[in-house]
């Protein structure tokens, strides 16, 4: 991957690429650039409505929840964190870009849901106007390629037309959701179903 690696090589380099020694002369052998290792850049949306405090569910949600933490700690992940219902409710909106906020997040959540009335479609949209505007509640959003990840227990109806503006990837919580499913291929998101 660079210059000092050369007096590592065998002499048979020489048979294989015979201008060898003139390329490594005039600087002109190509060198293989180290891939920069990219952040996944995630904004979760949890479903805060009543049909969510099942026990299986909310073991589910914790487990999700706590894995995206542990990658935030290894330098791997980024995360914005939501709850909505009817729309997404920026006053419990939160930013975990490294070990001090994720174990804060980690150490006070509790997923105790008891709303009604959901509307992924609203949630989502507002996700996408956020990130356009780089900033989701009182959080700037900065970083490539953000994605949106919806979890939910099926229980709802969106419109099968709508397409995100950003890769939009579902985690169903108990029954099959079809039009969520569309939605989230449309994105060349991933579906997932867990219960």
């Amino acid at each position: 991957t660079e210059y000092s690696q050369i007096s590592r090589l065998m002499n048979t380099s020489a048979l294989m690429m015979p201008h060898f020694d003139y390329k490594f002369a005039t600087k002109q052998l190509i060198t293989k650039q180290p891939k920069q290792a990219t952040k996944q850049l995630l904004v979760l949306l949890i479903d805060y409505s009543g049909s969510m405090c099942e026990s299986e569910k909310i073991r589910w949600v914790n487990a999700i929840v706590y894995n995206r933490l542990s990658a935030v700690m290894n330098n791997k992940a980024e995360l914005f964190i939501g709850f909505f219902v009817r729309s997404l409710d920026m006053d419990r909106l939160f930013h975990i870009k490294d070990k001090k906020s994720a174990y804060k997040f980690g150490e006070n959540f509790r997923f105790s849901p008891d709303g009604g009335g959901t509307n992924i479609q609203y949630a989502i949209e507002q996700t996408c106007d956020g990130i356009d505007k780089g900033k989701l509640g009182k959080h700037i959003i900065t970083g490539a390629n953000p994605q949106i990840v919806v979890m939910n227990d099926g229980q709802d109806m969106i419109d099968p037309s709508f397409k995100p503006k950003y890769m939009t990837n579902a985690f169903i919580l108990g029954q099959d959701n079809e039009q969520l499913k569309k939605v989230v291929q449309s994105t060349d998101g991933h579906y997932e179903r867990f219960l």
